[in-house]
């Protein structure tokens, strides 16, 4: 009965290494997927979704997979941008000429088109632990060349803004579950997209903590 007992354990103890390395694979191959995903090109956007697609095969946590998910969509969007800066010239803007109206010669100044939209986030994924004291905040600088964007985020998540600086904290997960969200940055027609993940409270990272990304 002793053998059996102890050749249970065994078996435990292995599956439970190897989940943990499974995770560990994960996480490495997700921070090289967001190192390759802030080189705006469009070849390193491709392999940052090979990394992110390989990490959630790596991945047995349902939250991770939906955050690997999340980043493959805004590495897609970035490819969008990409090939559109690339075959879309900026449009240079042309010095008004007065327009005369033959009726009553009122002059009428021609509409000046609005340069595009250049806009882009600091960083692309964030990690909060399940405690979510105030002490735990996350700073995301918005680039953009206008000032009037607007953000939106979930409903956990608090976003305080300090010129073109987010600092963002986190209420507490006191739920069994890991959870995620997204920030969005709106200006005009143009969106940037930030992950947001927190872990549950009973989950052993969120305990002792994680190495930052």
């Amino acid at each position: 009965m002793k053998l059996i007992l102890k050749l249970l354990m065994v078996v435990v103890f292995s599956l439970c290494a190897m989940g943990s390395y499974a995770q560990s694979i994960g996480d490495k191959l997700f921070a090289q997927g967001q190192k390759l995903q802030m080189v705006q090109t469009v070849k390193s956007q491709n392999q940052a979704i090979r990394k992110f697609i390989a990490a959630q095969k790596a991945y047995d946590s349902k939250a991770k997979k939906n955050m690997c998910d999340n980043q493959i969509a805004i590495c897609k969007s970035n490819i969008k941008t990409l090939s559109q800066k690339q075959t879309v010239r900026k449009p240079k803007v042309r010095k008004p000429k007065n327009v005369v109206v033959e009726d009553d010669s009122v002059e009428v100044a021609p509409k000046i088109e609005r340069e595009p939209v250049n806009l882009y986030l600091s960083v692309s994924y964030i990690e909060f632990k399940a405690a979510g004291k105030v002490n735990d905040k996350h700073e995301v600088v918005v680039n953009c060349n206008y000032d009037d964007w607007e953000l939106s985020c979930p409903e956990w998540v608090h976003a305080a803004k300090n010129g073109n600086t987010l600092i963002l904290t986190a209420s507490v997960n006191s739920t069994s579950e890991e959870r995620s969200g997204k920030l969005t940055v709106t200006c005009y027609d143009k969106t940037a997209e930030l992950v947001i993940y927190q872990k549950s409270k009973f989950s052993i990272k969120s305990i002792f903590g994680s190495k930052k990304k």
